[in-house]
């Protein structure tokens, strides 16, 4: 009798592969993803090896699946992959990153953005800031798209990241990002334009410090600021807790 179709036959095993830092949280959090690929012998390439050279070739600016490929076969980076995941095979080609990753449904992906959000609890600095795409006029609209993300200063790592409405700014989309970001214990910085009480309310809620400039943007507060400097300095701080931290910027040998 023949093989029932759609069962995989006994004889057949997945292949076992070795990631050397098989206990780091992210390579933990890749190997939660379950393999869309039938069972097979011949299986070269494990998806925790594909999703991690996807999404570290994307951290230092591939933007195709080709610059991706390219990207990890180079000697020093691909040393440094095998460093973390299983590359006895070789580096995946351009064609088997795009299949294997167009396999895995968005629902499977989803959980991942979450669980290194989670990574964010570990995160002392997160700075907000807002980016234009070069080249992504004319995708679906005569203007470029324009993105507030969130940055881990420590991790160089993109921690999460909404679009900003054309017809809206910046300050509308920043609840939207923190809402998404576990940041409880971390300090938000951003520019002067967040320096709002809606964006302040949003980072309190969710137990986080903020470090905010203050500009002429907010003309009454600045000026509020500098009397209580002013009052200060006119007593020498005596009275007040204040604590004085100067920054010296150099150019060139001078």
């Amino acid at each position: 009798m023949g093989q029932k179709r759609g069962r995989v036959p006994a004889h057949i095993q997945p292949k076992t592969f070795h990631h050397p830092q098989a206990d780091e949280p992210r390579i933990a959090i890749f190997e939660k993803v379950e393999d869309p690929r039938e069972v097979s012998c011949n299986t070269r390439y494990s998806v925790t090896t594909i999703l991690f050279i996807v999404f570290t070739t994307v951290l230092c600016g591939a933007t195709n699946w080709e610059e991706m490929h390219y990207l990890a076969a180079g000697e020093d980076f691909r040393k440094w992959l095998s460093c973390y995941v299983d590359i006895s095979e070789g580096i995946p080609s351009k064609w088997t990153l795009e299949r294997v990753i167009s396999l895995i449904p968005t629902a499977k992906l989803q959980p991942l953005l979450l669980q290194f959000r989670d990574h964010a609890k570990k995160i002392g600095t997160i700075a907000l800031d807002g980016k234009t795409l070069r080249g992504s006029r004319g995708w679906n609209t005569d203007h470029p798209l324009h993105l507030l993300h969130a940055w881990s200063v420590e991790d160089g790592v993109c921690l999460g990241q909404v679009a900003v409405d054309r017809k809206s700014n910046e300050i509308t989309a920043f609840p939207d990002l923190i809402d998404q970001l576990e940041i409880k214990g971390s300090v938000i910085t951003a520019d002067a334009i967040h320096t709002q009480k809606t964006s302040v309310k949003s980072i309190i809620e969710k137990k986080a410090d903020y470090a905010l400039p203050v500009k002429e943007n907010q003309s009454s507060l600045l000026e509020n600021i500098k009397l209580l400097f002013k009052e200060a300095d006119e007593v020498q701080f005596r009275g007040i807790d204040a604590a004085h931290n100067e920054t010296l910027e150099k150019k060139g040998s001078r």
